[in-house]
């Protein structure tokens, strides 16, 4: 590593409510899942002992099916094996399938389940195995629908696949494989294999996911299983596993007990408002926590609906897929988890989806947040100065920055010059004022707007300076044009605004294992009870 530094995530425009969960500053009166630390992984791993029953079984036999269809790897298929057998424990994140990977922070999930797993093995003897939870069930398609990209020279690069395809409603894993083939032929024709080193690496995990996939969702399923296959990974098809017969104990509690689990969750939510938190989830979330299935589309029932659909799910054909709020509960039904590795959002509404499970009567295991990273260019910090100081400011105000840095490279000559020039004027405009003293009232006031005025042009004049020292900073190292919108594009966090293919794209496979050591440091400094956004100096891209 070139340099780790860790950041204050509270500089970074986390929710206040993640913050202050994750630093145990949380006022009185509300509670979330506990937080995996090193002093409770002994009670987490008795809440998961006992091995598998047989609809357990039956449920990661489902999963081997699928994700050898998918083209998984011979160690995620023993790793699905171990699961069924009761001999492994799964620490699982989720994520909706972004087009071409999703956002960056999606691997960075990913890669944190690996780490912690691993982390688990070796410390603990425990056999863990990563799981990531593709929620194909999602409908949101605008949240999923584009891919940012960069350049070697720190450009922004955007995809975005037209909605004309998709119907509201319509889970975003059903839609076809042409949008995908689509952006796909876009990418290879803005990077190509002389310009990018990953280009020839990401061309095969690509192509061996669309071989093996037949819509959208399974693209992201296989993706997955392909780049992380060293790493035994598991895919779970949200779609797929909503009809597990597990999940009928969950879906019957909360339709037995929906309007009590609306009222605790909207008392919930008003808690959370007047203690002055942004609500991490809208209060419809409350009205109904389950979808009814049609076909591909998913429809929110009445609540009047309720009776009915309880009736089914006790007959054993009820077709129903969970929201924002039950999601996590099933999710803990099913695989039975040691840990949910989850993101700052996700963190905080787990605040409100506390409330659900305790109300249902299921028991909701820790979390652990997710590895958060930025990653800054060498070239940048090279010519900016370098410095961990440094490194911290550019990301968070870059233009500042990089003003700063023009003003200090000005020639020592030309800058020693400017402020002799500048007191000779101002010494000049002070005499003025004196002999104005003794002309009156009126030459008094033309000689201060003229020192006003004057004021005003020197430091014109030194901002024309300063500006003609930026162009040629700008033309000597092109990278600093873009830097900005590189480290905060549209300022957001740099996860959320490139894809995960993107330093892969420019990097390759290596990437892939240096991600694996940041997760590590992640890992090691969570369990400790210590959070960081990290900036990683990076010679690679």
């Amino acid at each position: 590593m070139r340099g780790l530094i860790r950041g204050n995530p509270a500089q970074f425009r986390f929710p206040r409510l993640f913050l202050d969960y994750t630093a145990g500053r949380f006022p009185g009166g509300l509670d979330g899942p506990e937080l995996l630390t090193k002093a409770i992984v002994g009670s987490a791993l008795g809440r998961v002992a006992g091995g598998a029953d047989g609809s357990e079984r039956e449920f990661w036999a489902a999963v081997l099916e699928s994700d050898a269809g998918l083209g998984a790897g011979e160690a995620s298929l023993r790793n699905i094996e171990a699961l069924g057998a009761g001999r492994a424990v799964a620490v699982i994140t989720g994520q909706q399938p972004g087009l071409l990977g999703g956002p960056l922070y999606t691997i960075y999930k990913t890669m944190t389940a690996v780490a912690l797993s691993e982390h688990l093995r070796d410390v603990h003897g425990v056999e863990a195995v990563p799981v990531l939870w593709n929620a194909c069930d999602d409908a949101d398609f605008l949240e999923v629908s584009s891919a940012g990209f960069f350049t070697k020279g720190l450009e922004r690069r955007k995809l975005a696949v037209p909605d004309g395809g998709h119907t509201p409603g319509r889970m975003v894993g059903s839609l076809g494989l042409e949008p995908v083939r689509e952006a796909l032929e876009e990418v290879w024709s803005q990077f190509g294999d002389a310009d990018c080193r990953g280009a020839a690496y990401v061309r095969d995990v690509t192509e061996r996911a669309v071989l093996h996939a037949r819509d959208w969702g399974g693209f992201f399923s296989s993706l997955y299983l392909t780049l992380l296959e060293r790493w035994g990974l598991v895919v779970v098809d949200a779609r797929e596993a909503s009809r597990s017969s597990r999940a009928a104990p969950v879906y019957s509690a909360y339709l037995r007990s929906s309007a009590a689990v609306e009222e605790k969750t909207l008392e919930r939510l008003r808690a959370v408002e007047q203690m002055g938190y942004e609500e991490p989830v809208s209060t419809r979330s409350a009205e109904s926590c389950v979808f009814v299935r049609e076909g591909d589309v998913r429809r929110k029932p009445s609540r009047e609906e309720h009776p009915r659909l309880l009736a089914h799910v006790e007959k054993g054909d009820a077709d129903l897929l969970p929201n924002v709020l039950l999601g996590p509960i099933l999710r803990d039904r099913l695989t039975n988890p040691l840990v949910h590795v989850l993101g700052p959002s996700e963190v905080s509404y787990s605040v409100v989806s506390r409330v659900v499970s305790s109300e249902l009567g299921f028991d909701q295991g820790p979390v652990l947040p997710r590895l958060s990273l930025t990653l800054v260019p060498a070239v940048l910090t090279d010519a900016l100065g370098g410095g961990d100081d440094v490194v911290t400011e550019t990301v968070l105000s870059f233009d500042k920055r990089l003003q700063r840095h023009v003003e200090e490279s000005l020639p020592p000559g030309l800058s020693k010059d400017l402020e002799e020039a500048e007191s000779e004027v101002r010494a000049g405009l002070e005499k003025l004022k004196r002999l104005a003293g003794t002309a009156g009232r009126g030459v008094e006031d033309v000689t201060a707007s003229a020192s006003r005025k004057t004021e005003s042009e020197l430091r014109r004049v030194r901002d024309e300076f300063v500006s003609n020292a930026k162009k040629k900073a700008l033309s000597a190292n092109p990278s600093l044009r873009a830097g900005g919108e590189f480290l905060l594009p549209n300022g957001n966090l740099q996860e959320r605004g490139f894809c995960s293919l993107a330093p892969l794209l420019l990097v390759g496979e290596p990437f892939l294992t240096d991600l694996r050591e940041l997760a590590g440091v992640h890992v090691e400094d969570s369990l400790d009870g210590r959070l960081y956004h990290y900036l990683f100096v990076y010679d690679e891209i």
